[in-house]
């Protein structure tokens, strides 16, 4: 049976990007699959991602670099038959404070590369997203710089207490308030 719902958590592949701020989405996303006890991650070598599903979600973790990510969105959108209204993508944002984590739809890029390959490759913006914030950018730290570095204890501590949960209800809310 195909997916209805795709829910995307945006990061970089390898291990020297595990727990960086810019892998946010793929790692609030790892999280909550693993609390609905969905099975492993398989490698899919047409969308180049890892996927796990359910009898209604695809969960995806692109493996191309943040800023080719619109490639496999595109793709799965195309294979599946997924409309831009059931997409949720999860992302980093450094705009928004560490610990915040709002969904919105239908929103430009703001400079975030990932997403803006997936609103190029889709032609569209207007799907829903989880923007975690990983702000405020320090001064006289750039952006790029800032995304790659790993997030200190006490951020990660944030994370599995407060952030992690929060996009969990989020996202089942998501898949409840789509249904077909």
């Amino acid at each position: 049976m195909a997916a209805k719902r795709l829910i995307i958590g945006l990061g970089n592949p390898g291990i020297e990007y595990d727990n960086t701020r810019h892998n946010a989405g793929a790692m609030a996303l790892s999280y909550t699959t693993q609390s609905l006890g969905l099975p492993e991650f398989k490698f899919d070598k047409y969308s180049n991602s890892f996927i796990t599903k359910d009898s209604e979600n695809m969960f995806v973790f692109p493996q191309t670099f943040m800023n080719l990510s619109g490639k496999t969105v595109s793709f799965l959108m195309s294979k599946e038959i997924i409309s831009t209204d059931n997409i949720l993508i999860l992302h980093d944002d450094k705009d928004i404070a560490l610990g915040e984590s709002p969904i919105q739809r239908n929103r430009s890029s703001a400079g975030h590369k990932g997403i803006q390959s997936i609103i190029d490759s889709i032609g569209s913006q207007d799907f829903h997203r989880i923007r975690i914030g990983i702000g405020p950018l320090p001064e006289k730290i750039e952006t790029d710089t800032f995304v790659l570095q790993k997030f200190t204890q006490e951020e990660l501590n944030v994370f599995r207490e407060k952030v992690f949960p929060q996009v969990e209800l989020q996202i089942k809310s998501f898949i409840q308030e789509n249904r077909a």
